[in-house]
């Protein structure tokens, strides 16, 4: 189930043993590509999913330690920075009905308490 490709130097490479190396180099890295996208794609469908998670990008990258590790770790950033996000536009909409958030809330009735103090 390979697609063949051109020759090299069909495709503007010399004759030139850098360039073929790079070449090569390239072409395996397309290749494992390909492999892993169908990997995703069939890690969807067996989840009865048309959508790729992050849970399969980690199902895909468990035999590499150090790859999961990576993915894991950057997977938490992204839903970390997303929480922070939520939390702000949560805010600013409150703050915009005029609503307030538990911590105003307590310091406007001590306010108002030392108002009738005096």
């Amino acid at each position: 189930m390979a697609v063949q490709e051109p020759p090299l130097e069909a495709q503007g490479f010399k004759n030139n043993s850098t360039q073929l190396g790079v070449a090569g180099a390239f072409s395996c890295i397309v290749f494992f590509l390909k492999i892993f996208a169908k990997d995703l794609e069939m890690f969807a469908r067996h989840a009865k999913r048309t959508t790729i998670t992050t849970e399969d990008v980690k199902l895909l990258a468990r035999r590499s330690n150090s790859l999961l590790k990576y993915i894991t770790q950057k997977s938490e950033e992204l839903a970390s920075s997303n929480m922070e996000q939520k939390e702000k536009k949560k805010k600013k909409s409150s703050t915009a009905k005029g609503e307030r958030i538990p911590g105003e809330q307590e310091a406007a009735v001590t306010e108002n308490e030392d108002s009738n103090m005096t």
